[in-house]
């Protein structure tokens, strides 16, 4: 009997290598079903280009696909409406690689990023492509906000803040005895409604307004020249918090979420993985003497996979998210020395021009 099941997803797996699909940024799925009683696969392709790819696929190979009917959807799906936006409400949600709480954290959407909204399974979760940084995943409903697109607009264009801290409490009155209703990170923005000394009133996606205490407050960063003390400043201040995998949030980073983090906290974006930002910047090499504060270090346990990714601090130290965001060093005689990663650098990459 025909697994039609394990057919799709042979047929997903080959059509991805074929068209070189980087899955993290593009949707290829199916949905198994029957029609009439006969096994239906409706595949889910995120572009045009992806769609055509299968059409053409199963057009060479007829014995494949006579076994069973099919389709091909391109999304946005249809039943997601005019709402085709999502906010994130919460401090840090969790980005899934399927439509459940046991699976895999990809990565995070932060209070107040946006998305497109894909598709929408059961109302309970949200499959969405993040502004931030293109990454494709699914989120729990009720932790996002949908938004039309004049909705979506009014929301950028809004003044914004952002907290001191690295967790500030947002108050449900500009009270300091008041309720908390959502942590606000450092490193996320929202609307600023009004200042009524000593508060800031905040607008959260949801339209809920909370309060937070104005000296705590930042503005909003415009993207500047950066200097590489202030980039080491930045990556000093998360020392201590957690590991998490898929985390890039104080409340806990990944290797590269943590060095993502660092650099757009300072106006300059880079790749959400290790093995994208190795491709960034320019190649500094292994010789140490070469390093400069701010450069990319680069580990791998197998030549062909970049593994991890840490910041170099100057001196003999770098900084990293591994089990906790910490310093080590190549150097034998330091007391942070650490033979392992040592023996698993494989090079340096220069993100921002040290002259």
């Amino acid at each position: 009997m025909l697994d039609a099941e394990k057919v799709a997803s042979d047929i997903v797996e080959t059509v991805s290598r074929e068209l070189r699909l980087d899955r993290r940024f593009v949707v290829l799925d199916y949905v198994f079903g029957h029609v009439e009683g006969k096994p239906h696969i409706n595949f889910l392709a995120s572009s045009p280009f992806i769609e055509k790819g299968i059409r053409s696929f199963l057009g060479k190979h007829n014995e494949v696909h006579s076994l069973f009917t099919y389709s091909v959807e391109v999304l946005p799906l249809a039943d997601v409406g005019k709402k085709k936006f999502a906010l994130c409400n919460v401090s840090a949600a969790p980005v899934m690689k399927s439509s459940t709480h046991k699976s895999e954290q990809i990565t995070q959407m932060l209070l107040g990023e946006s998305a497109d909204v894909l598709q929408q399974s059961n109302k309970d979760w949200l499959r969405l492509r993040l502004h931030q940084d293109n990454y494709v995943g699914w989120v729990s409903a009720n932790q996002v906000c949908c938004f039309d697109e004049k909705e979506m607009a009014t929301w950028q264009t809004q003044k914004k803040t952002s907290p001191r801290n690295l967790i500030t409490p947002i108050m449900s009155s500009p009270k300091t005895n008041s309720e908390p209703i959502r942590e606000f990170l450092f490193g996320t923005f929202l609307a600023v409604k009004k200042f009524t000394k000593p508060w800031i009133s905040v607008k959260l996606p949801d339209g809920r307004v909370g309060w937070v205490k104005s000296p705590e407050m930042l503005p909003q960063r415009n993207k500047q020249l950066v200097s590489l003390t202030q980039l080491t400043a930045t990556a000093r201040m998360f020392l201590g918090i957690s590991y998490q995998w898929g985390g890039r949030s104080v409340k806990g980073f990944d290797c590269s979420g943590f060095t993502q983090t660092v650099y757009r906290l300072n106006g300059i974006e880079i790749p959400r993985d290790a093995s994208l930002q190795w491709l960034t910047g320019s190649d500094i090499g292994k010789e140490k003497k070469n390093f400069v504060e701010g450069d990319l270090l680069f580990f791998s346990a197998t030549p062909e996979r970049i593994t991890h990714v840490a910041m170099w601090l100057g001196g003999a130290e770098f900084i990293h998210s591994s089990g906790f965001v910490k310093m080590n060093s190549f150097d034998r005689s330091h007391s942070l020395f650490d033979n392992n990663l040592l023996q698993r650098f494989v090079g340096a990459r220069r993100i921002l021009d040290a002259g």
